[in-house]
């Protein structure tokens, strides 16, 4: 069985519709977007992987920051 997630639905649709979106953006014409969900007995997790180009190096330093794009 699956656990029962408490979260904020709303958000966890926004994240990864943003995720998904960046790596549409960086695919190009051509690419794979690969969605994973892992489910334990106490968490679940999500991953989102694509074969795009990749952040630059600075570009890297400011993933993290606040509305930078």
């Amino acid at each position: 069985d699956a656990p029962f997630i408490y979260s904020d639905r709303d958000l966890v649709i926004s994240i990864l519709d943003s995720l998904i979106q960046n790596s549409l953006e960086a695919l190009g014409a051509h690419g794979t977007i690969v969605a994973r969900l892992g489910l334990s007995k106490s968490h679940c997790e999500f991953s989102i992987q694509d074969t795009g180009h990749g952040l630059s190096v600075d570009s890297r330093q400011h993933a993290m920051d606040p509305f930078y794009s």
